[in-house]
């Protein structure tokens, strides 16, 4: 009788230490997925980040540009150049800033 108990104890442990093989296993493979999510989100908030600077650098111009055409508005705009420019931010370059400003590609 003992003997038996005996040996069923010593199954069930080995089924155990194998279960917990197993396990580790699967964790180790849930560490190899944590690192690849990692990289992937790395990725996602370098391309942001660099679209982020983009639209700095266009709001910059704007600013600049806008400060310029408001210090003296009848001469920047009396000048056919500037009249056009005005009036190609407005339609062209505006719709290209939004674009970028609304691009979900990088998700």
């Amino acid at each position: 009788m003992y003997i038996l108990g005996a040996w069923v104890i010593i199954n069930c442990l080995c089924l155990i230490r194998a279960e917990l093989y197993t396990a580790i296993t699967d964790l180790e493979d849930l560490l190899d997925t944590e690192a690849m999510f990692m990289e992937t989100l790395n990725r996602y908030i370098q391309r942001e980040e660099k679209k982020l600077e983009r639209l700095k650098r266009k709001a910059e111009e704007y600013k600049k540009e806008h400060s310029l055409a408001s210090a003296d508005v009848s001469e920047y705009l009396s000048n056919p150049i500037n009249a056009y420019l005005l009036v190609k931010r407005l339609t062209t370059d505006w719709t290209t800033t939004e674009s970028l400003m609304t691009d979900q590609t990088a998700l």
